[in-house]
């Protein structure tokens, strides 16, 4: 394209009005100025787009089929501008989300939920994270912020940063039918003669060892009969009247009326949430999730 915008949109005002006093005026411009900018688009079309004579001024037939075209090309130069700039404040764009255990994060998808309404040309891509592997995808580019559910200290590698947002505190899962069930709190150790479903060791290490260490401090070695990756199915065990399991506390059962959650007494032990970005990620739709994330979350705990 060898024509500026200016020039096309000096032309559309022109073949409005057909007459150079009333463009100029529009366009805020001298007569002459106008004139040399209409004359400058049609050596770069090689063409004559207007025609002056005594009667006044009338498009040719050239200006007449590049006149809907101009228009066209201005109408797209706009829409062009607007979603550079929309795109610059992050309000259209693609995020891709991380999460981890899903029934227990209601505060983080309330305020994707929230994000989405306020921004919905933002594509909004949800990926489930394995334990263990929650900062893999986003060091391989394949999420762009992750919410993080850690048992214990939260140590991301350097590349990564992660914001705590709330804790949850772990509590016993146990069939609605167990002796314990009614209980307003148990001890780890009303638990040692149970079977139970926990974090492969192999998957997450530190999980594992985290629940084997509180059992042991409660003194006893649990009877692991069940090793789950997904929090979901074990709890699915345990709806069956099959095994306990720890979890952390869920915002909303996904078994409502099943399985019974009860707080462990003589123990701080809980679940970190975190949400976790790549630290070199300037990306300005990242940059607005985090904004959301500080007004749902103001004081991360320390």
């Amino acid at each position: 394209m060898k024509f500026e915008l200016r020039h096309l949109r000096a032309f559309v005002v022109l073949a409005e009005e057909l007459h150079f006093g009333r463009a100029a005026e529009r366009l805020r411009i001298a007569q002459p100025a106008l004139s040399q900018q209409i004359q400058r688009l049609e050596a770069d079309l090689g063409v004559i787009l207007l025609v002056r004579d005594r009667r006044g001024t009338a498009l040719s037939p050239a200006g007449q089929a590049f006149l809907p075209e101009a228009i066209r090309t201005l109408e797209q130069a706009a829409i062009a501008e607007t979603t550079a700039w929309r795109a610059h404040k992050g309000e259209c764009g693609r995020l891709r989300v991380g999460c981890y255990a899903p029934s227990s994060a209601g505060p983080f998808l309330e305020t994707l939920a929230g994000f989405q309404l306020r921004s919905p040309e933002v594509e909004l891509m949800l990926q489930g994270l394995r334990p263990g592997s929650q900062t893999a995808p986003l060091l391989e580019d394949r999420i762009d912020i992750a919410l993080m559910t850690v048992l214990g200290e939260v140590r991301p590698p350097g590349e990564v940063t992660a914001r705590p947002l709330w804790r949850d505190p772990l509590v016993a899962a146990l069939p609605k039918g167990h002796r314990l069930a009614a209980s307003s709190q148990i001890a780890p150790e009303d638990l040692a003669q149970e079977s139970f479903a926990v974090m492969p060791r192999g998957r997450c290490g530190e999980w594992f060892e985290e629940i084997i260490a509180l059992c042991r401090r409660a003194g006893f070695s649990p009877r692991i009969t069940h090793q789950l990756s997904e929090i979901s199915d074990q709890l699915g065990l345990v709806a069956a009247g099959l095994r306990v399991a720890l979890v952390p506390r869920p915002s909303r059962s996904p078994l409502p009326g099943e399985v019974v959650y009860v707080p462990l007494a003589g123990t701080r032990l809980e679940v970190s949430r975190c949400a976790a970005w790549r630290s070199d990620d300037s990306s300005p739709v990242v940059a607005r999730i985090r904004e959301a994330l500080e007004v749902t979350f103001p004081v991360a705990f320390s």
